[in-house]
């Protein structure tokens, strides 16, 4: 199927969400900020196109526990890619004020499947354009 204004051959758009936890994820983000980084916009996030946008299809997957002691050494090893352009300096700020705060030992987090109608999101991206 083609999309009129959208040159794709796709009839779906399918993307992997990890919900919950991510304690010392979001407090790293929240240090970034208030030590002044600005995050680049480069769109709808998969996470919050849920929100605006109901998917035709949702599947739960599985959950599982992650311990924050790993999750910090993900962090400290800037495995994620909005870290990778974050100031060494500032990094390593953010991860020694990390390294002080109390967490819970393990979270959950669940892993969804999401589908949407690819026609339908280059509607919404053409109605955001105009």
């Amino acid at each position: 199927m083609r999309c009129g204004r959208c040159r794709g051959l796709l009839e779906s758009c399918l993307c992997l969400l990890y919900v919950g936890g991510r304690v010392a994820s979001e407090e790293y983000r929240g240090l970034l900020v208030e030590y002044g980084w600005k995050f680049p916009q480069l769109g709808i996030a998969e996470r919050e196109l849920g929100t605006i946008l109901k998917p035709i299809k949702s599947i739960d997957v599985t959950t599982y526990e992650v311990s924050v002691r790993e999750s910090l050494s993900f962090l400290e090893r800037k495995a994620y890619s909005y870290q990778w352009d974050v100031p060494e300096e500032t990094h390593r700020r953010v991860i020694q004020q990390l390294k002080t705060r109390c967490f819970p030992e393990a979270y959950s987090v669940k892993v969804e499947v999401l589908i949407w109608n690819i026609k339908t999101i280059c509607d919404l991206v053409h109605w955001r354009k105009d």
